[in-house]
């Protein structure tokens, strides 16, 4: 397959983040290590350099808390689409299911966490394959709703 590279609209450089390139909407943060592994990064309605480099530090800030908003958004989705039988034993699969596949920011600063259930144990009680969900926070780190992403 021949694919072909897109150049970047413009390149950023962040002291922890690295090289960020951006197209028109979204942004690919080379050589990213986070504890929870590499991630996407998407800056949504952030359409010039000057929006998105002023939301790179809350990039940051979303990255430093990401080990204690991950498990807020797995339990937010649980409570959201749990389905029978809600026992202790299902919940605790379907929490150590989800890894976090990436973030969108959003303008304003909220954010979005993308989630993957890799093993795939709980996707049939979102969408069918080639779907995730992604946890909607507002910009104080608040999970409020949910979404599926394709």
């Amino acid at each position: 397959m021949n694919e072909q590279k897109v150049e970047p609209v413009l390149s950023l450089d962040d002291p922890r983040l690295g090289s960020v390139d951006v197209d028109s909407w979204c942004v690919d943060i080379h050589n990213l290590t986070t504890p929870l592994g590499p991630l996407f990064v998407s800056f949504i309605q952030c359409g010039d350099r000057a929006e998105v480099e002023a939301h790179l530090p809350v990039l940051n800030s979303i990255l430093e808390r990401l080990p204690a908003l991950w498990p807020e958004a797995v339990r937010f989705l649980w409570e959201a689409r749990a389905r029978e039988p809600r026992t202790e034993e299902t919940k605790q699969r379907f929490l150590a299911a989800w890894t976090v596949m990436g973030v969108g920011i959003f303008s304003d600063g909220s954010f979005a966490i993308h989630l993957c259930d890799e093993r795939e144990e709980f996707k049939e009680w979102f969408f069918d394959h080639g779907y995730w969900p992604a946890v909607q926070f507002s910009a104080d780190g608040t999970a409020e709703d949910w979404t599926i992403e394709g």
